[in-house]
């Protein structure tokens, strides 16, 4: 006991001596026009009153924000701001730790006679700036096309956007965050050509009243927009028809930025296979809505990892409306819009093996067909305020879907109707006085859905009957969450100690009822066994403290400490839990562009609802089963260790990265297969699972041959439990994964993508041989080329290869080809795709020992004409 009471005396002492041996002279730099934009890049110089001797210097990082320590005896000291493009600054000030606002004036520096031409890529503190004009080609179109060949980039279909293996925090236009979690509209609509550079902030904080206190390990982008591209309505309209069989496409967008108003307006319609929802509409936070009732769900063909342009027959029409408006210099107002009607139809087969213990594996054939119908509206609101002392987040988000599906499996005949309702507020006030921060924050949601399955005739013999052949499973969830917490920081020099409480609500309730049907699905009285009435209360009182030392970029430490007072209420039982949570960050640089993390924390887990019903439920036409009705609990494990390089100077970005997690949980859900039917059932048997594995990424842009490279390389493995035919399963799955993709510009007017992708996968039961193991690969090769007097070539061959399947499917090629012509401001172009008619696709997937082998039908081969006109 004496040894830990020195030991914290010591500790004390340091802290305190660190604390009173320095000053900390921070702040933020700022343009003096009009919107007082953060000034990144400029030198912040600390001296000596008689201007003699540099104490200290820092270049503003891309928010604007620098940090100088003293060490010394004077009074007084001088602070200094200087660049090529602003009026020089000097503030003489007390030498005591404090926050300074700094405003510059821009001053830009004319050169006669002289034109530099900006590096492809280069460094400003924290902010890499990738400038345009080096990768563009006079064939990209949206922004996403040149960011693909951006090192350390990487753009997904739907334009979610990642710069080093992480997802961006925030996608901004001009500094300004019109879109939130929406911005796929942005990435694959803005014009290439209305971009003069793409910055990315590494490590951004986008909380100004932060700023210099918290600067967070995660990235943002942001669009630099030309001079030309500002103050002006840019709309482009499309129009398109082909065959076969009959398809339209249809489509109009509308933009308009300043430096105070920002507006983006779409509509999309199309029937040829090109999925607008997930390509521009879908945001990419976790959706609230249906909760519980998505237990239910339409036995649906798989589908095939191809483009989804190959098979998808859909009918969609998709309108969105996104504003934001800055009412005053840091006060931005922002509200979005959008509706989708989506019809989609869907055929295929699928083989499902299951593997036992000590049986042989069983299969289940399927011949399946759907149809789909999905309504949804959504409506949001933010009003944000961003100042150096204050930060309010006000948003209010209102959404409304409609699921309506009908399909057959053989004789089997499926229906789904599932609507569902939600509605969510996040609010967020935070006050910094000096070096301390207030701050309130609430995030409350209401959702509620409801889901009605139809089945004909049902398969469980035991239990349909003569009179009651069919059935119906009606389902009806209702879910209030409310997360808040107070927080209270304090700085004092490279210190932060925080202190957080909280307190979380979330009360929920599912009902449901299985009944029997007569062929005209007029229902008889269910019985007890097969209906449900529960309802869920958990409320989280949370302690917890923060400690970090952040010094800059050598070393920053942060230790968590949450204690989390759990009490949870269900059926007859009432639960009050302890949980420590410590979570320990340490990050920093080494020298010379490399970087290092390790995170390692715990975390705890409870279920909801849908772990406690001990009532039967059929969640689709083929399987049924309940649970405990004990609550789920789980705890994990998980630790994480990475290396980062980049060199700006050569266009190179690279990352390695080891993780290791443990997920324990008390409950585990088992399964018997008889013939096609799953009977699912929990057991309070205590499991865990173990996932580990790495991964390495290398991206570079070689500008001597106008190429941009990159390569990635993942290999995980997973240790389960799996209980099936009562009889534990320990399993092991093994995956290696591979990416490269290579960008040539050949010339201003051509260029050639190469883009390749394969995995391994093993499945074995522990201590056995592998019983399933199979490779898949997929590659493309495309060609873009500007042929003169405004006519252009594109062409595209991709190769899909798995070993599992048998027959001339095991190599698949499609080509595509488009022939355009630009006139003025029209474009036609006219397309060909799936030139060697390739009717289906077959694939092989395994998870869980099961292996499922699907062969989908495809779009044949078609021409589409299309038009597109820019009006303004």
């Amino acid at each position: 006991m004496l040894k830990i009471r020195l030991f914290l005396i010591l500790v004390a002492l340091f802290y305190l001596a660190t604390a009173s041996a320095q000053s900390v002279i921070s702040g933020t730099v700022r343009y003096a026009e009009e919107g007082g934009g953060p000034a990144a890049g400029i030198g912040v110089m600390m001296m000596s009153v008689d201007g003699k001797s540099m104490l200290g210097f820092q270049n503003s990082d891309s928010e604007g924000a620098f940090s100088l320590t003293y060490r010394g005896n004077a009074d007084s000291l001088l602070i200094r701001c200087h660049a090529l493009d602003i009026k020089p600054l000097e503030r003489r000030i007390a030498a005591r730790t404090q926050q300074l606002q700094l405003v510059v004036e821009s001053a830009p520096l004319s050169i006669a006679e002289a034109r530099i031409k900006e590096p492809p890529m280069r460094q400003r503190g924290d902010t890499l700036i990738y400038t345009v004009a080096q990768y563009l080609d006079s064939t990209d179109r949206a922004i996403a096309d040149v960011l693909k060949k951006m090192p350390g980039i990487y753009v997904e279909k739907s334009g979610k956007v990642s710069y080093n293996g992480k997802e961006i925090i925030r996608f901004y236009i001009e500094g300004m965050d019109m879109l939130g979690r929406n911005y796929g509209v942005a990435t694959n609509n803005i014009k290439a050509s209305d971009i003069a550079s793409v910055e990315v902030y590494e490590r951004h904080q986008p909380i100004r009243a932060l700023e210099s206190l918290e600067r967070p390990d995660q990235a943002a982008l942001n669009l630099k927009l030309k001079e030309s591209a500002r103050g002006a309505w840019t709309t482009t309209l499309q129009l398109g028809g082909g065959y076969k069989p009959w398809m339209w496409n249809a489509e109009a967008v509308a933009m308009y930025f300043t430096r105070k108003v920002q507006t983006m307006l779409t509509y999309k319609t199309n029937n040829e296979g090109d999925d607008v929802v997930i390509s521009e509409l879908i945001s990419f936070e976790i959706p609230l809505i249906e909760g519980a009732a998505s237990l239910l769900n339409l036995r649906i063909p798989s589908e095939p990892p191809v483009d989804r342009s190959r098979y998808l027959m859909n009918n969609v029409h998709a309108v969105s409306t996104n504003v934001l408006t800055r009412l005053r210099p840091t006060i931005d107002l922002s509200a979005r819009a959008s509706y989708i009607h989506d019809r989609q139809t869907a055929e295929g087969s699928s083989l499902t093996r299951y593997y036992f213990l000590q049986e042989q594996p069983v299969d289940v054939e399927e011949l399946i067909s759907s149809q789909i119908r999905t309504d949804q509206a959504e409506v949001s609101i933010r009003l944000v305020n961003n100042s150096a002392t204050h930060y309010l987040d006000e948003r209010l988000n209102i959404t409304g879907r409609l699921y309506d599906a009908n399909g057959t499996v053989g004789s089997i005949n499926q229906n789904l109707y599932r609507p569902a309702f939600s509605i969510e507020n996040r609010f967020s006030d935070m006050i910094r006085k000096n070096e301390r921060i207030y701050s309130v924050n609430s995030n409350t949601s209401y959702t509620e859905g409801s889901a009605t399955l139809k089945v004909s005739p049902l398969p469980f013999n035991d239990l349909a009957t003569e009179f009651a052949p069919n059935a119906v499973q009606q389902l009806y969830t209702r879910r209030l969450d409310s997360q808040n917490n107070l927080r209270w920081s304090q700085n004092i020099g490279y210190w932060q100690m925080m202190v957080r409480a909280y307190f979380n609500a979330r009360i929920e309730n599912m009902e449901s009822t299985f009944l029997l049907a007569d062929s005209e699905f007029y229902t008889f009285p269910a019985v007890d066994s097969m209906t449900n009435d529960v309802s869920l209360r958990r409320f989280d009182v949370i302690l917890a403290p923060r400690f970090e030392y952040n010094s800059g970029e050598r070393i920053k430490i942060s230790l968590d400490l949450p204690l989390d007072v759990r009490f949870t209420s269900y059926a007859d039982e009432d639960e009050h839990r302890f949980h420590f949570l410590p979570r320990l960050s340490l990050s920093g640089d080494i020298a010379g562009g490399l970087r290092y993390n390790l995170d390692a924390r715990l975390t705890s887990g409870v279920g909801g609802v849908n772990s406690l019903y001990m009532g039967y439920l059929m969640t689709n036409y083929r399987s049924i089963g309940r649970r405990s009705g004990q609550l789920l609990h789980s705890s994990g494990k998980t630790a994480t260790v990475g290396l980062e390089y980049k060199n700006p100077w050569i266009g190179m970005i690279t990352l390695l990265r080891g993780t290791w997690s443990r997920n324990e949980q008390d409950l585990l859900m088992g399964s018997v297969i008889e013939g096609i039917l799953v009977r699912q059932e929990s057991l309070p048997i205590a499991h865990h699972s173990d996932r580990y594995g790495f991964e390495l990424s290398y991206s570079q842009r070689i500008s001597v041959l106008a190429t941009t490279l990159g390569i990635a390389l993942n290999r995980t493995w997973q240790q389960a439990q799996i209980l099936r035919q009562e009889q534990l399963i320990p399993s092991l799955r093994g995956l290696w994964q591979g990416r490269l993709t290579a960008t040539t510009r050949l010339s201003d007017k051509a260029q050639i993508f190469y883009r390749g992708s394969g995995s391994l996968v093993t499945s074995r039961m522990s201590g056995g041989e592998d019983i399933s193991r199979y490779t898949y690969l997929q590659q493309s090769l495309s060609g873009q080329f500007v042929l003169g007097r405004g006519f252009r070539l594109d062409g595209s061959v991709e190769h899909y290869f798995n070993d599992a399947v048998s027959g001339s499917h095991r190599h698949l090629v499609f080509a595509d080809l488009s022939f355009g012509w630009l006139h003025k401001r029209m474009e036609f172009r006219l397309e060909a795709r799936n030139l060697f008619n390739h009717k289906t696709f077959n694939y092989i997937s395994s998870n869980n020992l099961i292996d499922i082998s699907t062969m989908s039908p495809l779009r044949g081969a078609s021409v589409v004409l299309k038009v597109r006109f820019s009006i303004l």
